[in-house]
């Protein structure tokens, strides 16, 4: 009797087992992933086009996590440090005794995960109010965050850092000002606190500029993503700032 199954499906799945494995390459050696997501639900943040982008790079992050069998932290944040909710703090660890077993749960891993993340997003821009973002206050957050991995005991992890924001910063210090050129934005970095994060740990800014309504002068979201680079690399950090995500970065 022919065996049953689409083999579209099939194909699929083998295609998915194949970047899974590509994917794993890239895992730290010797160290636990641990990935920390910031969300910006400041007014842009809440923009449905946004938010739905935000989730498509939100599964990116979840999958590498998962292919790493990592730990992953995400908070919903806007005005104020105070201002910041968890969405999802727990390991990412498909079962199997073979990292080709485990790579086989990932797909079921990140379907389950993803939809309780973006449903919790969702309920934390209910409750986070819309004016404001401290969007620097993230770093600190993310460098308790190591901290509190490696005052458990929990073994080496390398630390990998998202932010999802547009960039306009309005606490601590003021970054929604048209006037706001790159020499400006680099002296306006170098005034803050800045955390160290552990050596080896990479940040991605992605989203700058990206608001609801027309897009701002290509010269305001230069200087934006010169104030976050040079704030990142004070933290001792490989900095990526970008507009938009790449999948798979």
């Amino acid at each position: 009797m022919a065996a049953c199954g689409d083999p579209a499906d099939a194909r699929q799945a083998t295609d998915q087992l194949r970047v899974n494995q590509r994917l794993a390459e890239t895992c730290p050696d010797g160290q636990e992933l641990a990935a920390f997501v910031g969300t910006d639900l400041s007014g842009t943040g809440r923009d449905p086009s946004i938010a739905t982008r935000r989730a498509t790079v939100i599964e990116d992050i979840v999958r590498r996590v998962a292919v790493c069998s990592g730990r992953l932290r995400v908070v919903a944040f806007s005005a104020s440090s105070a201002a910041s909710l968890p969405v999802f703090d727990g390991e990412l660890r498909p079962p199997g005794a073979t990292q080709i077993a485990r790579l086989r749960k990932v797909p079921d891993l990140v379907e389950s995960t993803v939809p309780t993340i973006v449903a919790a997003l969702e309920a934390a821009a209910e409750a986070l109010p819309a004016d404001g973002s401290d969007i620097t206050a993230q770093f600190g957050a993310a460098a308790e965050f190591i901290g509190q991995l490696d005052s458990a005991g929990a073994g080496a992890h390398r630390l990998d850092v998202t932010l999802l924001t547009d960039g306009v910063q309005t606490s601590g210090v003021t970054l929604n000002t048209a006037e706001l050129t790159v020499a400006v934005a680099q002296e306006l970095a170098s005034r803050l606190p800045a955390p160290t994060l552990p050596a080896g740990s990479a940040v991605t800014i992605a989203g700058i500029g990206r608001v609801a309504g027309p897009p701002p002068p290509t010269t305001y979201v230069d200087a934006l993503k010169a104030f976050y680079d040079a704030y990142c690399r004070r933290t001792a950090a490989a900095c990526t700032v970008v507009t938009d995500h790449v999948t798979g970065s």
